[in-house]
């Protein structure tokens, strides 16, 4: 008793702010985020990604950005892991790996290699529990 328990932060709910973003927001992807993370697991370009599904690769670009929609088929990516998340939840919130970096106190190639899960994702997931 009395002992600071970090497992029910965030505002008494029991849960931290990175199992909430996990479980809500991994439910709501959009088309272009689905493929996002489809294209980054296979380690594929959006070249060619574009060339599998018969459309320039502008055209691709476009849609992933999305400036443009595309009649895409449905792909699945669920469940996503910690480091995915992370990646979305900086893409959805316009923060660049830049700052973010920054203010971790990484270097920009460390960040990239935690949101692609080539390093432990640990102090990405406490810089989105902090915010």
């Amino acid at each position: 008793m009395g002992q600071h328990d970090p497992s029910t932060d965030d505002q008494g709910s029991g849960v931290l702010l990175s199992q909430r973003i996990r479980k809500a927001k991994a439910q709501g992807l959009s088309k272009r985020e689905r493929f996002l993370i489809y294209r980054r697991r296979q380690g594929l370009s959006q070249g060619q990604m574009a060339t599998m599904y018969g459309m320039k690769r502008r055209r691709y670009s476009e849609f992933e950005a999305g400036i443009i929609d595309a009649d895409m088929p449905n792909i699945r990516v669920l469940p996503l892991s910690a480091a995915e998340l992370c990646f979305l939840w900086r893409r959805r919130t316009g923060e660049t790996q830049k700052k973010m970096a920054e203010d971790m106190g990484v270097a920009r190639y460390w960040l990239m290699l935690m949101e692609t899960g080539k390093a432990p994702s640990d102090k990405l997931e406490a810089y989105w529990d902090a915010r």
